[in-house]
């Protein structure tokens, strides 16, 4: 077919490359004939269809930047297209991933074959024979066409001539844009003109659309990586202020993001960092000197409760444009605190059994042996009356020391509960009973909260030491006197026991380290008393917590499963 009139100059873009970024043989002809033929005075009627072409174009390519929907936007092109062109059919194909072309889009088709009908791209095919050349074709008479046979699809609309135009892709070819008619007719230049121009717009909306869909892929990744992500991540800017806060930042600090958002991210430190921060992140800002951004180091938080914690804090820098942002990475250390605390103790436990063979051999049989020469001494008169006390004061400090070495040997062995269900109530109020005669207890007022009868399996020998302990314990910090308030429940499959006194209390930093085994705060203090409450708490499948503030009192809870 003949090309022969000139082609209009303007369409906008009409011979721009596609996304390829490639100039057919086709446009360098079209441009030496709209060379040759410029001084071609078009009719009326060539006017009035280059104006409905450049109409097209132009609607086309706004509803391209307008609507991202591929879909409607196929579909308008292709009834466009028909109309503009005066055809009966017109089509897009989608190359698939298996090399076949879907009709995607398309009118004057038969019901049921958009979006269903496959074309094959070999040779044998319009399409095919499109894709491969990379140009326009254009097709007079399709039955004699010796080019490619007629597909069944084309065949089976009866089909005569068409033109057909690469929509093309980035990576690949993305498909065909074709018009079809029944009756014989010429295409002119304008008319592939126009529909290279169409193929290359829609080419545009497709790549547009891939990038904002990769785009918004990556996006929802990131989200998602933040979002799942066990650490908390916490971003601030230039001044300090949090702009984004995860949530596993909301579940270490306690905050909902709506709160943290907006707040200086100071808020989440104790002090007297909270006071250092603002002018610290300034003087990074004005030299680059850095002590926290770009490592790593263990820290102190506060949760929204304003209790603190231990956790790991990594500071990264990004550069945004024409600002700068911070990443916070928080680990919480509360865990990792208190296994490093449990491995610890084992330890220290291991280290006093093979230390409490040698004490028993070394220690517990001269100490036995020093007490009964005193009790022969006594027994024989042989003591001066002037030495008496001194002998006294001998034997006190020595069955001291030898009850240190029993308790420390029975710190050491395993404990195996011997359970049996008792009343506990009966058993506290008769601990007690035995206890308030002490020394220690002289001063002290008992208190009691406990339900009428509560049944639990215990090992009685085993609870009454953990009791003593923790009622002496009390006494001992209530010096000049005070309230011991005990209390007995049972709720949700457990029995709650709790001893609460009004004396001195625990500073936090003590608390911590309370059921260490040999630490101690007394005078004369062992460090066991706690840590073999704690070990027969365990040994009955229990907890036991503290809780206490200087000035306020402590409070100690024993829960006992029943």
């Amino acid at each position: 077919m003949s090309l022969g009139s000139a082609v209009p100059q303007h369409f906008p873009g009409l011979f721009s490359a596609g996304p390829s970024g490639t100039v057919s043989a086709f446009d360098i002809t079209m441009k030496r004939n709209m060379a040759n033929e410029a001084d071609v005075k078009p009719s009326k009627k060539d006017r009035r269809v280059r104006g409905l072409q450049q109409a097209a174009v132009t609607e086309l390519s706004l509803q391209a930047l307008g609507d991202p929907n591929l879909k409607r936007l196929f579909s308008r092109t292709v009834t466009l297209v028909a109309e503009v062109l005066d055809v009966e059919l017109c089509k897009i194909l989608r190359v698939q991933d298996d090399g076949r072309c879907l009709l995607c889009a398309g009118v004057g088709w038969k019901d049921g074959y958009v979006g269903r009908a496959l074309v094959a791209t070999e040779g044998a095919s319009q399409a095919g024979f499109t894709l491969q050349s990379k140009e326009p074709v254009i097709v007079e008479d399709l039955s004699r066409d010796g080019r490619f046979s007629g597909p069944p699809l084309l065949v089976e609309h009866g089909v005569v001539c068409g033109v057909s135009v690469v929509i093309e892709g980035s990576q690949r070819p993305y498909g065909v844009l074709g018009v079809h008619s029944r009756q014989p007719r010429d295409f002119s230049p304008d008319d592939v003109s126009f529909l290279q121009s169409v193929a290359n717009l829609l080419a545009n909306a497709v790549e547009r659309q891939r990038s904002e869909d990769a785009l918004r892929r990556s996006e929802e990744t990131t989200r998602a990586i933040v979002n799942t992500c066990i650490d908390g991540i916490v971003t601030i800017d230039e001044a300090g202020i949090i702009r984004s806060f995860n949530p596993a930042a909301e579940k270490i600090f306690g905050f909902p993001e709506r709160e943290a958002v907006g707040q200086p991210v100071h808020l989440l430190m104790p002090k007297p960092d909270r006071e250092r921060h603002d002018e610290y992140l300034q003087n990074y800002l004005k030299t680059g000197l850095a002590k926290i951004i770009g490592f790593g180091r263990e820290v102190v938080g506060v949760r929204r409760d304003g209790g603190t914690f231990p956790m790991h804090l990594g500071v990264g820098e990004m550069q945004l444009e024409d600002h700068r942002m911070f990443v916070g990475l928080v680990r919480d250390l509360t865990y990792f605190k208190k296994v490093q605390e449990e491995l610890m103790q084992a330890q220290n436990l291991a280290a006093i059994g093979e230390m409490a063979a040698s004490v028993a051999h070394e220690i517990k049989n001269p100490l036995a042996a020093i007490l009964g020469v005193i009790q022969v001494l006594r027994d024989s008169g042989a003591i001066a009356e002037d030495y008496q006390e001194v002998i006294e004061e001998l034997s006190l400090r020595v069955g001291r020391l030898d009850q240190t070495v029993k308790r420390l040997l029975n710190f050491a062995k395993p404990i195996e509960p011997d359970r049996r269900a008792v009343d506990l109530v009966d058993v506290i109020e008769q601990i007690v009973g035995a206890v308030r005669r002490d020394e220690p207890f002289r001063s002290v007022e008992f208190q009691y909260g406990c339900a009428a009868s509560v049944s639990a399996p215990i090992d009685l020998v085993l609870f009454e030491d953990l009791l003593r302990n923790l009622l002496y314990n009390a006494a001992d910090a209530m010096p000049g006197g005070g309230t011991i308030m005990i209390s007995c429940q049972e709720s949700n499959g457990e029995v709650a026991v709790s001893v609460r006194d009004t004396g001195i209390g625990i500073r936090p930093e003590v608390l911590q380290k309370v059921f260490r085994p040999f630490y101690t705060t007394k005078r004369g203090g062992t460090g066991l008393g706690l840590a073999l409450c704690k070990k027969i708490v365990e040994a009955h499948g229990g907890t036991i917590l503290i809780s206490s503030q200087p000035g306020t009192g402590t409070e100690v809870v024993v829960s006992l499963p029943l």
